[in-house]
């Protein structure tokens, strides 16, 4: 859970946005730069809405159906959240080496991505599956709908990369950012308000809504398909040779270790989440999605800001600012079992989880070499699937070692310390400044 000024409304949400959305009459080639971007950056808000809503819907509720309906144990909880990530470390290299050989991004991430969405309903249809505990057919096809989704995702960030300017990014991606959040609340609230309405114990409501964030993901597919993309150049360097030197940019080199070791505090605590809300909080799935809705519903209202505030001052500390927000979330949690003070610590926790989700991407994209976008963005996720696989698994052992109280307190103390890591390189990135690709140009650049 811990996971230009407009009014927020339904009305000014992507849906409604007919007039920039509408494909135009003249083929693709006779647009302008600036007819073909409003138009694939509205495509790529649908896209995104879809998109949230299928996570918001699997990943509120998968935990649930897990420890009630399926009875999984504490070892299969851990496992959801960290065979993704081992799927990530093991698929991301050679899917990078792929993407480098493509001229065109578009199909190979829709493809990915829509596969994906398949496993996601073979994960609604487990309890009906033979010769297998449900609750490990359900750890297994989670696992492998993250090969196609991984890929997918690694694509996504390479072509969005080249869609949207660099210059524009922040302002983009908080309002994408806030328009998908906005929708998936609103969704995740009513799914768990009929949700609430079964026994918390019977799998079908549950198979019911994660065939229903299927749905929603093969619409996501079907908006990205509707981007229009031109043929993106050609890395300059092929085959592994991509991912030499990258660790010769200071910046990029500064930002991955901080990254990495940030990932390993954030999501040793993910399971320790789950299992605390749902065995000792006993929270029931209209709970949850409170939950989620009040730390979106703060994200809402954070994204504009941090999108703003790292236009002033940088990505770099906010990072470190938002760290520090996020240390706080595994601590206050666990102070009470209170399901009304819950909401009100996931709505505080959320504004710092905005930042961090924009930030994170925002700087993985300005600190990474044009040239080799793609292997920089694959080898950061690479190094998030290590962590992240060993980091709830970390979690789950310190739990069983300090308890569940003790191991959340020092997620809090890991989290603050990358806080400080941040803090260190935004220093010295200030004290020795290199280009960066998100980097606003001089005056004497802008002047020539």
């Amino acid at each position: 859970m811990d996971g230009r000024r407009r009014t927020v409304g339904l009305r000014r949400t992507a849906f409604f946005r007919s007039k920039a959305s509408r494909r135009p009459s003249e083929p693709p080639e006779a647009w302008s730069d600036e007819a073909r971007l409003a138009y694939n950056m509205e495509k790529s808000i649908q896209n995104g809405i879809f998109a949230a809503i299928a996570a918001g819907i699997f990943s509120s509720f998968l935990p649930l159906f897990a420890i009630e309906a399926l009875h999984a144990t504490d070892y299969q909880v851990a496992l959801l959240s960290s065979l993704p990530q081992l799927v990530n470390f093991l698929v991301l290299i050679p899917g990078a080496l792929w993407l480098a050989r493509l001229r065109r991004l578009k199909p190979f991430t829709a493809a990915n991505l829509g596969l994906g969405k398949v496993f996601m309903l073979l994960v609604a249809l487990a309890p009906v599956q033979p010769w297998l505990d449900p609750a490990w057919w359900v750890v297994l096809f989670v696992a492998l709908m993250n090969v196609p989704t991984a890929l997918g995702a690694l694509g996504w960030q390479a072509f969005i990369g080249a869609l949207i300017p660099p210059e524009r990014r922040n302002r983009f991606f908080s309002r994408r950012n806030r328009d998908t959040t906005l929708w998936t609340m609103l969704v995740v609230l009513a799914s768990g308000l009929i949700l609430n309405a079964f026994d918390k114990r019977s799998p079908g409501p549950y198979q019911a809504f994660i065939a229903l964030a299927a749905l929603f993901g093969f619409l996501e597919t079907a908006a990205l398909v509707q981007h229009v993309e031109t043929a993106t150049p050609e890395d300059g360097v092929r085959g592994m040779g991509a991912f030499r030197g990258l660790f010769r940019s200071p910046a990029y080199a500064r930002f991955f270790f901080a990254g990495l070791f940030f990932n390993f505090a954030w999501q040793m605590a993910w399971p320790l989440f789950n299992l605390y809300n749902v065995k000792v909080v006993q929270a029931t799935a209209l709970w949850l999605a409170l939950f989620t809705v009040a730390n979106q519903l703060s994200q809402i209202i954070a994204f504009t800001a941090w999108g703003r505030l790292a236009e002033r001052f940088g990505n770099g500390p906010m990072l470190a600012v938002t760290a520090v927000g996020m240390a706080t979330a595994p601590t206050l949690t666990v102070l009470s079992t209170s399901p009304v003070y819950l909401i009100f610590v996931n709505f505080f926790t959320g504004l710092f989880v905005a930042g961090t989700v924009l930030l994170l991407f925002n700087e993985l994209l300005a600190v990474s070499p044009a040239e080799k976008r793609t292997a920089a963005v694959a080898l950061f996720n690479v190094g998030v699937g290590a962590v992240g696989f060993l980091a709830p698994q970390v979690g789950v052992w310190l739990a069983g070692l300090v308890g569940l109280h003790g191991a959340m307190h020092l997620s809090s103390l890991l989290r603050l310390l990358a806080a400080g890591v941040f803090a260190w390189g935004a220093a010295l990135a200030a004290r020795a400044p290199e280009p960066r690709v998100g980097a606003k140009p001089t005056e004497a650049e802008r002047t020539g």
